[in-house]
C-alpha cells in the first residue's frame, strides 16, 4: 500500500497529468455533499503532506477552490515562503546583477573561511549568511525529491517576470553551491542535507540537471542580498588566508597542540634571553 501512495503521489504532481481544479469539484460532489470543496483542499493537501521536503506541513491556504487552477498550482501556493520569514530577500523593481545570482560552491566557499550551520526553521527557503556563517534549514533527499522539484520549477517557468518563482531560486542556488559528491558531503556533514539516497554523487547530480534548459532568475530573485555578502566575503584575501591556514597547518587537534607548545617553547626562550639580558646589565 505504501509503494501505491507513492506512486499516486507522484502522479498527481505531473506537470502534464494537471486538469482544470473544477472538473475535481465536479467530481467530488459525485461522491461528498455538494459544495464541499474546502473539504476538498484539505484532502488533497493532507494527502501529499509528505511530498514537502525539508518543511513542516501547514495547512494554510486561504485561497477558494475557483482560484486554485490544479493540484500543483494548489500544493505550490501552500508551500510558498511565509511572509515572517525573516531570512529571505525579496528584491523588488530592482535590476540584479550578473553577479548577485552566481554563488561558489560548497568546497571553494568552505576555503574562503565560510562555515555552514543548520537553521532550525519551518521554512526550508529561509536562508541566512553573517559573520562568516551560512545558516540553511535541513533538505531531505529522497526518490521523490527530484520529481517533486521538477513539476514544480516547470510550473513557475510559465510565471510572469514580475512574479517571485521561489521553488527555482531555490534550487538555482543550491545548483551553485552543489558541483560535487564532496560539495554534498560537506552539508551532509553540517546536518544541511538529510541524503536518503546514501550516494552523495546522485544527489550531485539532481541538482546539477534540474535547471536545464531553465531560464535564470529574474529581478524577484529571493537570495540575491545573500549572494552579494557571500561574494564580498569571498573576496576577502584575509578570508582565503584563514582557511589555508587552518586547513594545511590546523587539520588537527595534534597540530593545535604542537604548535601551543612551539610557541610557548618560544616564549620562554625568549624570556630567558630577556632575564639574561637583565642579569648582565646590572652586573
Amino acid at each position: 500500500m505504501d509503494w501505491i501512495m507513492n506512486g499516486l503521489q507522484r502522479d498527481l504532481i505531473l506537470f502534464e497529468n494537471q486538469i482544470p481544479f473544477f472538473v475535481l469539484c465536479k467530481l467530488f460532489d459525485l461522491i461528498e455533499a455538494p459544495n464541499q470543496h474546502n473539504r476538498l483542499i484539505y484532502l488533497v493537501l493532507f494527502f501529499c503532506q509528505s511530498l514537502y521536503p525539508g518543511a513542516v506541513y501547514e495547512y494554510r491556504t486561504n485561497r477558494s477552490s475557483q482560484e486554485i487552477k490544479h493540484l500543483l498550482d494548489l500544493i505550490h501556493s501552500n508551500w510558498r515562503p511565509s511572509s515572517n520569514d525573516v531570512y529571505v530577500d525579496i528584491v523588488n523593481d530592482l535590476p540584479i546583477e550578473r553577479e548577485s545570482r552566481f554563488i561558489h560552491s560548497v568546497t571553494e566557499l568552505t576555503d574562503a573561511n565560510v562555515k555552514f550551520r543548520k537553521l532550525k526553521s519551518d521554512s526550508l527557503f529561509g536562508v541566512d549568511f553573517t559573520k562568516g556563517v551560512m545558516l540553511m534549514p535541513t533538505l531531505t533527499i529522497e526518490d521523490r525529491t527530484d520529481c517533486f522539484f521538477r513539476n514544480l520549477v516547470v510550473y513557475e517557468q510559465y510565471f510572469p517576470n514580475n512574479r517571485p518563482s521561489f521553488v527555482t531560486d531555490y534550487v538555482g542556488f543550491l545548483d551553485c553551491l552543489i558541483n560535487s559528491s564532496r560539495d554534498v558531503e560537506i552539508l551532509s556533514q553540517c546536518g544541511i542535507i538529510d541524503n536518503w539516497l546514501g550516494d552523495n554523487q546522485v544527489v550531485a547530480n539532481i541538482f546539477n540537471h534540474l535547471t536545464d534548459a531553465v531560464t535564470g532568475p529574474n529581478k524577484h530573485f529571493m537570495y540575491a542580498g545573500i549572494v552579494d555578502r557571500v561574494n564580498k566575503h569571498y573576496k576577502q584575501p584575509w578570508s582565503r588566508a584563514m582557511a589555508v591556514l587552518r586547513r594545511d597547518y590546523f587539520n588537527s587537534h595534534w597540530a593545535y597542540i604542537t604548535f601551543c607548545s612551539a610557541l610557548l617553547l618560544l616564549l620562554l626562550t625568549v624570556a630567558q634571553t630577556v632575564c639574561s639580558v637583565l642579569q648582565v646589565e646590572v652586573v
